[in-house]
């Protein structure tokens, strides 16, 4: 079990640094979203591989993201003294107490009856992706292409992962 841990780990990774790399040199204003999907198509392949339980595999998979986006923004800001890597490492700090907060507790909220695994992590990734959103509602003088793009796909996984914390509230263990 462990060596498939390390292994859908290492898919994730490799699928966040081929993004990465590739969308610098022919994408760079997409480096994030492409960065993201290449993580959730290595996601995916481990999961599919290795049959794990999806919801599971993404509690673990956002744990190790926020430390990751933790580890960027301290990067970003010590080498550019960049005040929105600094609002952001902010933002990160506050998603890891939160998700180690949800993580303990959220099983004695009377809504979420069904006590199942996937509520942190989930919920977690809605509310970046919401701050994500409005971030970029605000800092626009107008609304590029980019921009637009941006509001919409932040918005979309958004919306999706409240929708999954929705049904997994419905579900029993």
């Amino acid at each position: 079990m462990a060596s498939q841990i390390f292994t859908v780990a290492f898919y994730i990774l490799f699928g966040l640094v081929i993004g990465g790399v590739g969308a610098h040199y022919y994408l760079p204003k997409f480096t994030f979203w492409i960065s993201f999907m290449g993580a959730v198509i290595g996601l995916w392949i481990g999961v599919t591989r290795y049959r794990l339980r999806i919801f599971e595999t993404i509690e673990a998979a956002v744990a190790g993201a926020l430390l990751i986006l933790a580890s960027v923004h301290i990067i970003e800001l010590l080498e550019e003294l960049n005040m929105i890597s600094g609002i952001w490492e902010g933002v990160v700090i506050a998603l890891i107490i939160l998700y180690y907060l949800l993580g303990k507790h959220y099983k004695k909220f009377t809504w979420y009856a069904s006590g199942r695994v996937g509520f942190a992590g989930m919920s977690v990734i809605g509310i970046y992706f919401i701050i994500r959103c409005l971030i970029a509602l605000a800092l626009s003088d107008m609304v590029s292409f980019e921009n637009s793009l941006e509001i919409m796909l932040s918005g979309l996984v958004a919306f999706a992962s409240f929708f999954a914390v929705y049904n997994l509230a419905g579900k029993t263990t």
